[in-house]
């Protein structure tokens, strides 16, 4: 491999310089400041009064002459980020809510976007940069504040159990309980990401909402707004996540130095504190999209570029200059001089940042255990998290969306270089509407489905060598789109093993049926009732696959047009198929035209090489908006990665793929999607590959060899 063709993206410096202190020599500003302004102004009068008081004793006239420098020394403390004052109000508003009954606050017209989601985990650096960049356009042109939530919560329940669990088929109602018990066990997360508009009354909203709906379109991403009666449920949801009824304020909310307990559910909130040093596209996933359900909020304030330039950069470019010579020096400088010209040219933007965390469980030594986990991590990263001591319900409300300010003391001053890169709608999951549960990815349930209207057609394929998993894949997926969307599903098995039409059809009661030639598969006649029916062409000739396919294409498509809904058309060994004239007009045309009858052609085979090789082989590869990769010959690899573009963070993946893992596309989603042991035991049993041989009965021994 030509490892110098590989696009790696480069690390980008942080302008964290931006709150250096200023040093007087070799010491902080903040050191001498408070140390020698009052000794100098308040001091030396009370040491001469003490002086003359005391008819010249030194230790009084020392005493009082430090006594303001000693008052005040909490403030030479240049290391507390946030400096001591901050702590000091913040714990005095502490005691004096003890003592108060807040006020209700007052209510801020919001508009909430339900975000989608990129994979940017395997994307390669040119996938990387454009969503930055798409990004980082929508962040440049942004005149108003903007909240971000993403909530992460421990998923217990999926809609489908609750329909599995009343269906009349016992098959049904087995995969059902097996789904909640795995839900239970497995500690899935959800995560909800969201996109707040604050304003200061409707008509600013309704302007506000406009122009980020025509930003959003520019930019490719599909935001659905939630509708406004949800919005209560959803502020609920931030102090009680298992809540059905809104409630404007939490029933019980009592909160400590270093945690909360709100409505039962124990909480400790974290604020940024220190960027990493240098950072990349998505650093922030650990957080994001973890194996943890942290809650994190990001707010952002957009800034003046020319107030910051006179009066923040300017300022602090001149303080370093006159600050004693080092390499940190010089680099902040660098730094700060490449920003007021990135500034000056317009190309970013400075916004006023706070990003905060926030950790739940039941139990405040389960809340302990897992922020130890989060501070290390952020460590690992390179980042620092500061605990909000003394605010905490403070912190708890920031995930509430309207409240659309950061907070105090909290916000960090950054430009759109490092804020596209703290990128938040990353994630390896894919949930689609009218999907099914279908493995894992991005440690959630893949929910999936082939029809999907933005899509242009329901078509899919496969490939994957022998053992990858695909046949046990497609099984799972067809398997559920018939149980629980009630899909039709036809095919055809060349397998002398009876893989498809064997163990799989009797788990589905579907019909076996067996034509001798394209004649008598013309001649099949299928019920109105029929779920599951698929051809066992192991006994015929090869070279009448093609043919019979496409005789049995035909007849499924008379009875589609005859009872209309959707089905699945799948072919194995695609490329046996494809080798006769018949088979291949009758491929082309299950993935060119059958969409128009709902129904959805899959094709499978082992050969992807060989496939991608042949007209009808990329032209079907072309129709097919939806398909999954599983492992692939080394001498392969490099053939399926060309013909599917797959980057080099995808074609890695491929290499190393076990059993049942592989790359799953849809549409502009993909994801990297995990199918092993991810299937029920009466599952398993009906789709693992393992041939069922019968035990042979012993051979008796002859006469003559047992007399010997």
């Amino acid at each position: 491999m030509d490892t110098d063709a590989i696009a790696v993206e480069p690390s980008y410096l942080v302008p964290t310089h931006l709150r250096s202190g200023q040093s007087i020599g070799p010491f902080p500003a903040r050191l001498l400041l408070p140390l020698v302004y009052p000794t100098v102004f308040a001091g030396i009068p009370l040491g001469v009064t003490a002086w003359m008081g005391t008819h010249g004793l030194l230790p009084p006239a020392v005493g009082a002459a430090l006594l303001p420098a000693l008052v005040v020394s909490p403030l030479a403390a240049w290391w507390l980020d946030p400096p001591a004052e901050h702590g000091a109000l913040a714990a005095a508003a502490f005691v004096a809510r003890t003592y108060r009954t807040p006020k209700p606050r007052p209510s801020t017209p919001i508009a909430v976007y339900r975000m989608p989601t990129f994979n940017l985990e395997t994307a390669s650096a040119p996938l990387r940069r454009q969503a930055r960049a798409q990004w980082g356009a929508i962040l440049n042109g942004l005149a108003h504040p903007i909240k971000i939530i993403v909530r992460g919560r421990s998923l217990n329940t999926l809609p489908v159990v609750a329909q599995l669990r009343e269906d009349p088929r016992e098959v049904a109602r087995d995969l059902g309980a097996w789904f909640e018990a795995q839900l239970a066990s497995e500690g899935l997360i959800e995560r909800d990401r969201l996109l707040v508009v604050p304003a200061a009354d409707d008509a600013e909203l309704q302007f506000r909402c406009e122009a980020m709906d025509k930003t959003l379109r520019q930019a490719r991403m599909q935001a659905e707004r939630v509708d406004p009666t949800q919005l209560p449920l959803l502020r609920t949801l931030t102090w009680d996540p298992a809540a059905t009824e809104a409630r404007e304020e939490p029933e019980v909310l009592e909160e400590g130095t270093t945690e909360a307990l709100a409505d039962g559910w124990w909480t400790r909130a974290y604020a940024l504190g220190e960027f990493p040093a240098a950072i990349l596209t998505n650093w922030l996933s650990p957080f994001l999209a973890s194996d943890e359900p942290l809650d994190v909020a990001i707010d952002v304030e957009p800034q003046d570029a020319n107030d910051i330039k006179t009066w923040t950069l300017t300022p602090k470019i001149n303080q370093l200059a006159t600050s004693a010579p080092s390499m940190k020096r010089r680099i902040a400088l660098e730094q700060l001089q490449a920003l007021y010209d990135a500034l000056e040219r317009r190309r970013v933007a400075p916004f006023k940042v706070g990003i905060t965390v926030l950790v739940r469980a039941n139990s405040r030594q389960a809340v302990r255990d897992r922020s130890l986990k989060v501070e290390q991590r952020a460590k690992h990263m390179g980042a620092k998290l500061h605990v909000l001591r003394w605010e905490q319900a403070a912190g708890l409300r920031q995930f509430d969306p309207l409240q659309t300010r950061p907070l105090w003391g909290r916000a960090h001053l950054i430009e759109t270089g490092t804020l596209a890169r703290t990128y938040p709608w990353s994630d390896g999951y894919l949930q689609l509407a009218d999907g099914v549960p279908w493995g894992e990815a991005g440690q959630r349930p893949c929910i999936f489905t082939p029809y999907v209207r933005a899509n242009k057609g329901p078509h899919m394929a496969w490939y994957g060598t022998t053992n990858a998993g695909k046949g046990v894949g497609a099984h799972m997926l067809w398997s559920r789109l018939h149980l629980i969307q009630h899909i039709r599903v036809f095919g055809i098995d060349q397998d002398e093993q009876h893989e498809h039409c064997g163990r799989f059809l009797d788990y589905l009661g579907g019909r076996k049926l067996s034509p001798r030639d394209a004649r008598d598969t013309a001649e099949i006649v299928l019920h109105q009732d029929d779920g599951v029916v698929i051809l066992d062409l192991s006994e015929t000739d090869p070279r009448e696959a093609g043919a019979i396919f496409a005789a049995w294409a035909d007849v499924v498509k008379r009875h589609m047009l005859a009872h209309p809904g959707r089905s699945i058309l799948f072919v194995d060994e695609a490329t046996r198929i494809a080798e006769t004239e018949a088979g291949e007009v009758a491929l082309r045309e299950a993935f060119q035209r059958s969409r128009h009858w709902g129904q959805s052609a899959h094709a499978m085979t082992q050969r992807p090489s060989t496939w991608f090789n042949t007209h009808v082989g990329r032209a079907i590869q072309g129709n097919c908006d939806a398909w999954w990769c599983g492992a692939q010959q080394p001498r392969e690899l490099n053939e399926v990665a060309d013909a599917l573009e797959l980057s080099d963070e995808e074609k890695s993946f491929v290499r190393k793929a076990g059993i049942g893992m592989g790359l799953l596309v849809s549409g502009q989603r993909r994801v990297t999607l995990d199918l092993y042991d991810k299937l029920s035991p009466a599952e398993y049993q009906a789709f693992h590959s393992d041939p069922v041989l019968a035990v042979p009965a012993p051979i008796p021994l002859h006469r003559e060899a047992a007399a010997v």
